[in-house]
């Protein structure tokens, strides 16, 4: 029997880009960890967080901020935005998944 093979260009595969508010706090984690690591904020104004992944150097794929119960994937190449609204002064921890990795955001 003939063996018939049929071979097609793959479907163009259709990325969504994440829309980045041009007054964002830019977050970028690399292999050395977040930059800025510290972020400040004021109470009671919302803020824009936006973490970018440009590589895969790291340990980065998941962000955390367990004060506000927030767990995001990050995936290489990608940008996540959180937004938040801090109501009270004080520091709210943030990590990769690990916890290896960790930044501040420092509210006043």
């Amino acid at each position: 029997m003939p063996f018939v093979f049929s071979a097609a260009a793959p479907a163009p595969r259709t990325t969504s880009k994440t829309v980045v508010p041009a007054n964002a706090v830019t977050i970028v984690v690399g292999a050395g960890g977040y930059s800025p690591a510290r972020v400040e904020l004021r109470r009671g104004e919302t803020a824009t967080l936006a973490f970018s992944r440009p590589d895969a150097r790291n340990c980065g794929g998941v962000v955390v901020i367990p004060a506000l119960g927030v767990r995001r994937e990050l995936p290489v190449g990608g940008t996540i935005v959180i937004r938040v609204d801090p109501q009270a002064p004080g520091e709210i921890p943030f990590q990769c998944g690990m916890g290896m990795l960790q930044g501040l955001i420092v509210v006043r």
